[in-house]
């Protein structure tokens, strides 16, 4: 997620998910490729190229782009969700949030490598909460961190805390973080 700051009363925060659309597109092109040169004579390949463009188109039609507003000379929070099958609008007022939440989670993904063989990838999954009064809530994805030796350094959150307390200050309203 981006933060940009356009004057003083103004922050907008984006997620365009542009690396989950390149994906998509990518699954899609090979699908069709598959199907239609590697499938002359045999089924095989030609289900496997459907397959795989019916995952990417799925992924394509499933992914929504994330835009929040955040302007105080209003006094609102207007929230953007877009997608290729709709578009989904939000209003806020910004005393409606009583906390802003950064949530961190460990998570791991295994990956196949050569000779059969798994390879384990762990990473901190961050999501920013804004609690509204009438106890509910609004997740957004807030990013990725690799884990690794580094971070017993390096504490891999610091940037991700740094930007959630900037977001929670210009909102007014408390950061609370979340981890295990």
């Amino acid at each position: 997620m981006t933060i940009q700051i356009e004057n003083a009363s103004k922050m907008v925060l984006r997620d365009d998910k542009h690396q989950r659309i390149m994906t998509a597109w990518f699954l899609v092109a090979c699908g069709l490729v598959f199907t239609f040169f590697l499938s002359h004579y045999i089924m095989v390949p030609m289900f496997a190229g459907l397959g795989l463009a019916a995952v990417g188109a799925f992924i394509l039609f499933d992914t929504r782009r994330v835009t929040i507003e955040l302007d105080k000379g209003t006094g609102r929070i207007h929230v953007v969700l877009e997608g290729l099958k709709k578009k989904e609008e939000r209003n806020l007022g910004m005393g409606q949030i009583s906390k802003v939440v950064l949530r961190k989670l460990m998570q791991t993904s295994t990956v196949s490598v050569s000779r059969g063989l798994a390879s384990a990838r762990n990473y901190y999954q961050f999501t920013l909460v804004f609690v509204i009064d009438q106890k509910g809530e609004l997740p957004f994805d807030f990013g990725q961190v690799e884990c690794g030796i580094t971070n017993l350094i390096l504490s891999p959150d610091e940037q991700k805390r740094e930007d959630a307390a900037q977001i929670a200050s210009f909102i007014g309203a408390p950061l609370e973080f979340s981890a295990p």
